[in-house]
């Protein structure tokens, strides 16, 4: 079965033989380009440079183990780094990571559930002491396998832990997840980058004069929510973690406003459109926080339909107003 893959696709993992099954050209070179007057060569391979599946390398250096036998999936990620340097600079690559990621060298064992107890936030902190965060910047990455071991998957509770901690990793090293699962069905995968988010850089002028810069991005709340409800969608991760490299890489120190807003539509529930509002903004938070953001620099309320963004008298404005704006200070 072939793809189109129109960006470079990088590959990790044991066993690639089901990868290059699916996605290569199975009688053609891993690591040679198709060039012109070889057989196969067509108008795709010189536009792709790497041929029409866009294939520059696959390296089978993820499952790289320490000198105890401990996965060094931390280390592996690094050494991938420097193969890509200067490449990811003139945009974006398509990583698949195939391994269970259940990284257990130095400086982080988490193989076992109490490795990952103390949060994202604090194991990131743990890599970045150690000299060992990859330049991940311009990566969209396929984990394929992650907490499916040998000995079976981990438990439900562990593998959102373990998902978690991927999530913030590369969104703090300047990639970003937008495939998570144990087989890859189809690629690229459709939808996980179908809504975009938009960032914009405001001045906010304090009464002493000076003045400081906020990021801000607006998320309509059909984007995020169900009409009338505080639950996050399915749909909604993939949103979200847009904002982790803004949040954890751009501006890691920046505090973190979430801001709900519905419109004047009253809506039966206790408190009104404010606590639905606030109740809004408190799943995005936690949603963050679940994700690596540090709970100290999130900060949600609920304004409910104060300031709104254009006129209730309207469909199109009313739902303009049910939003949910996140603004990080620099």
């Amino acid at each position: 079965m072939y793809f189109g893959i129109w960006t470079p696709v990088y590959a990790l993992g044991a066993d690639l033989t089901a990868y290059r099954q699916t996605l290569l050209d199975p009688d053609r070179s891993w690591d040679e380009p198709r060039t012109e007057g070889t057989p196969g060569y067509t108008q795709e391979d010189q536009a792709g440079g790497y041929g029409a599946f866009g294939i520059v390398s696959a390296f089978a250096g993820l499952e790289h183990h320490n000198s105890s036998g401990l996965l060094d999936a931390i280390s592996a990620l690094q050494n991938l780094s420097g193969k890509l340097k200067g490449i990811t600079g003139k945009g974006t690559v398509d990583v698949v990571l195939m391994s269970d990621m259940l990284n257990a060298a130095a400086p982080l064992n988490i193989s076992v559930p109490i490795g990952l107890a103390s949060g994202p936030t604090s194991l990131i902190a743990q890599v970045q002491a150690s000299g060992l965060m990859p330049d991940c910047r311009g990566w969209h990455v396929y984990m394929l396998g992650a907490g499916l071991s040998a000995n079976g998957s981990v438990g439900d509770v562990m593998y959102q832990q373990l998902k978690a901690f991927w999530t913030a990793f590369f969104s703090r090293c300047g990639g970003q997840i937008v495939y998570y699962d144990t087989q890859l069905a189809q690629f690229p995968v459709q939808g996980s980058s179908q809504v975009r988010i938009k960032a914009k850089t405001v001045a906010i002028r304090s009464p002493g004069g000076g003045e400081t810069q906020q990021v801000v991005v607006t998320l309509p709340d059909d984007v995020l929510f169900a009409s009338g409800s505080a639950q996050l969608s399915a749909a909604a991760g993939p949103v979200l973690t847009q904002l982790l490299p803004i949040i954890e890489s751009q501006y890691p120190t920046g505090s973190v406003q979430v801001t709900g807003y519905t419109d004047k539509v009253p809506i039966d529930i206790p408190g009104g459109n404010w606590a639905l509002s606030k109740a809004r903004a408190i799943a995005v938070a936690t949603w963050l926080q679940k994700n690596g953001v540090a709970p100290g620099r999130l900060h949600p309320i609920g304004l409910g339909s104060t300031g709104p963004a254009a006129s209730n008298a309207t469909p199109a404005g009313q739902a303009a107003n049910r939003r949910v704006v996140v603004a990080v200070t620099r």
